[in-house]
């Protein structure tokens, strides 16, 4: 038997459950469809948002009128009508909203992409939408050079990890911002990070408290950074904007949604003249 994860959109706040169903199976005639057993399938915010009802994209698949969620996953292809793919290949989508919250699927061969057979399947699932973000924002938002550094807020999203170990490989500082938390989960997560590679890893109040002296680099910081990379908004994008070297580039990594909720806090950001803002939504990345 297959198992999925399913919800009602039309509630205002979605309760998922979880049903069984038969294993799926390709007919003789069928073209260009792929079976796929997912073997990892991770929760990213916008899953939360749109269990929420705040993501604009909704899921392609549904059960008995229940629509099935997950954005980001990897599988393995059990039987394929399709020349693209064979058993036993490892696959990510390619299209959102493939609903890979459940064990079994068929799939268009078109909304997959192939990966090398010797992926582990938790690195796969995480490809798309963290490691492959993370090299996005290194090498498109600005041509950083060797000596640069970066600062980023969300220091432990997912993106935020692959960015450190991708960054350290071209010889840039990353300074990751945390939230206020305990002192000991923020002494732990400090050194988790640093071990990935991070230049420093400072929490809000930390930056907070540094910004408020006169010095011309913040004390919690060794250079100013070159460019900084914000997913989390309001008075926290402020602090990034602050320190940054003149000239020095604030990318928004979001998707726009017409709810207001990153509007909102955009609007609490002041710019100033050595900054150029650009937002790196959904449509870009």
């Amino acid at each position: 038997m297959s198992r999925a994860v399913v919800f009602d959109a039309g509630t205002a706040a979605a309760r998922t459950q979880i049903i069984s169903y038969p294993i799926p199976h390709l007919f003789a005639s069928s073209k260009n469809e792929v079976l796929v057993q997912f073997l990892a399938a991770p929760i990213n915010r916008v899953d939360l948002m749109l269990l929420d009802g705040q993501y604009p994209i909704r899921p392609k698949h549904h059960f008995e009128n229940k629509l099935v969620p997950g954005f980001d996953g990897c599988g393995v292809v059990l039987a394929s009508t399709s020349p693209g793919f064979s058993k036993g290949d490892m696959v990510i989508p390619r299209d959102l909203g493939l609903g890979t919250w459940r064990t079994h699927a068929v799939l268009p061969a078109g909304s997959l992409i192939g990966l090398p057979a010797a992926t582990p399947p938790l690195a796969g699932a995480l490809l798309r939408s963290g490691a492959l973000i993370a090299w996005l924002l290194l090498h498109e938002v600005r041509a950083l050079q060797e000596g640069d550094a970066v600062i980023v807020s969300a220091g432990t999203s997912t993106v935020a990890w692959f960015l450190v170990q991708l960054a350290r490989l071209r010889h840039v500082s990353v300074f990751l911002v945390v939230r206020d938390r305990d002192p000991d989960e923020l002494k732990d997560v400090r050194e988790r990070l640093l071990g990935l590679g991070a230049a420093a890893v400072i929490s809000e109040s930390e930056l907070r408290a540094s910004l408020a002296g006169e010095a011309p680099t913040p004390a919690c910081l060794p250079v100013r950074p070159t460019m900084a990379l914000d997913s989390v908004f309001g008075p926290v994008g402020q602090l990034l904007v602050e320190t940054l070297a003149p000239g020095g580039p604030l990318s928004w990594l979001a998707c726009w949604v017409d709810t207001g909720l990153i509007s909102r806090s955009i609007r609490d950001i002041s710019s100033t003249g050595s900054c150029l803002f650009s937002l790196s939504g959904a449509q870009n990345l």
